[in-house]
């Protein structure tokens, strides 16, 4: 998963020589037990790729992480 938010960052790099934004978002863990440290390391992985990212210029204003609790949120009309 860090590798791709590091593509996108890169992405991001070209598009914002264009004028072009990019926002990505982590897709998030999905695992049918706990594993210590795959949780934090999911979120931990992709914010250090984005500060690598933009060490190299990348163009990245932000960063979204939802959880399954946010579905539900939606689904009753919240954000």
């Amino acid at each position: 998963m860090t590798s791709g938010c590091c593509r996108v960052c890169g992405w991001a790099e070209v598009a914002s020589a264009y004028a072009l934004r990019e926002w990505p978002d982590p897709a998030g863990t999905a695992t049918p037990r706990r594993v210590p440290g795959v949780r934090i390391g999911h979120p931990d992985g992709h914010l250090r790729a984005a500060h690598d990212g933009l060490a190299r210029g990348a163009d990245l204003r932000g960063d979204l992480v939802w959880s399954v609790l946010d579905n539900f949120e939606w689904a009753e009309g919240g954000l």
